[in-house]
């Protein structure tokens, strides 16, 4: 075997032809410079590491290097997104085929997506059309601008959310069938 330049064994071309054991080779090579997902401690317990395996708990957001004999936090890693459903105002629904949700990153950004329409009628006024998971609430009332179905050439409207969670539509004199959520984010605090 051969090592190329990112430190990989490799077959070379005056090596016996043995595609299994050249497998093997190029795999334990690589382990070293990967990390491997787990989902928790025992997850990673069950491995059987060589010293230089890196691991990523998921449960913790850690990574984790192996040295021979023990695990060794130093540092993190990603952290997926908490996706939570938005509760919605008696009298409306989801739009566009999909509940309305909060996706929440470990950085506290908070991001929308999804649809709300009426159940029947159209939106106009000001209208409190929902109410987002608290992990989604922010510390300071926030205010976008958000698309709907009009007619007008104008065909957006202010949104607010309150720091109880409460998104507000301020149709002012539109009438809409309904409002998307989607490309609206902010941090929480």
């Amino acid at each position: 075997m051969a090592t190329n330049d990112a430190g990989i064994e490799v077959p070379a071309d005056s090596d016996a032809f043995d595609p299994s054991g050249d497998m093997r080779d190029m795999a334990a090579s690589m382990i070293p410079r990967v990390v491997i997902p787990v989902a928790n401690e025992t997850a990673r317990d069950a491995l059987t590491p060589s010293a230089g395996w890196l691991v990523n708990r998921l449960d913790t957001g850690n990574l984790e290097r192996y040295d021979g004999t023990a695990w060794t936090a130093f540092g993190s890693a990603y952290r997926p997104p908490v996706t939570l459903v938005t509760s919605l105002t008696a009298g409306y629904e989801a739009s566009f085929g999909f509940a309305p949700s909060a996706r929440v990153w470990p950085n506290e950004k908070v991001e929308l997506q999804g649809g709300i329409k009426k159940t029947s009628g159209t939106m106009s006024g000001v209208q409190s059309i929902a109410v987002l998971p608290a992990a989604a609430w922010p510390t300071q009332i926030q205010e976008f601008t958000a698309a709907i179905s009009s007619t007008s050439p104008t065909a957006v409207v202010r949104l607010e959310i309150t720091t109880a969670g409460e998104v507000k539509a301020f149709m002012g004199s539109l009438t809409s069938a309904w409002i998307s959520l989607d490309g609206i984010s902010f941090y929480k605090s």
